[in-house]
């Protein structure tokens, strides 16, 4: 039997910097490292939106990346 071991958990906050010269939208983003995995779904998203009110640009996404550590229980 295996199980999973939670090894990093990312936030991810993508926003709409402005467009290109043929009208497309350029997305930029940021991504936080080492998020408190006992953190609610609310709580991060809460935190991105802050993020999206303190970089002063329209939200497009607001992510999480799980990163697992498989081990074997024998």
């Amino acid at each position: 039997m295996a199980r999973k071991i939670l090894k990093e958990l990312e936030l991810k906050v993508s926003y709409k910097k402005g467009t290109d010269d043929k009208g497309n939208d350029i997305i930029k983003g940021q991504n936080f490292n080492n998020i408190n995995s006992e953190l609610s779904p609310e709580d991060m998203y809460l935190f991105g939106e802050a993020v999206g009110e303190v970089i002063n640009y329209s939200l497009t996404a607001i992510e999480t990346e799980e990163e697992y550590t498989l081990v074997s229980e024998a």
